[in-house]
């Protein structure tokens, strides 16, 4: 499927994903759609102000394929 083109998601991604970090322990973020075209931020606790954002990019992965895994070098937090 290919809802959006993939430079556009390309920007969304470099513009607005670069504030979410990738934690497997400590997730405070869960990202969903209904349609792959519009995605929301859902806190999944409180998250404290100045708190980093976090998600499992590995769990991100198995819902958005075309949103890649952590990398093995990525530091588990």
């Amino acid at each position: 499927f290919n809802p959006i083109p993939r430079e556009r998601f390309q920007s969304y991604i470099i513009n607005e994903g670069r504030y979410i970090n990738h934690c497997s322990l400590n997730k405070n973020v869960d990202i969903t759609s209904n349609d792959y075209k519009i995605f929301q931020l859902i806190a999944a606790r409180d998250i404290q102000k100045h708190e980093e954002l976090f998600t499992d990019y590995n769990i991100l992965h198995k819902h958005f394929p075309f949103i890649a895994s952590a990398l093995p070098t990525y530091v588990s937090c």
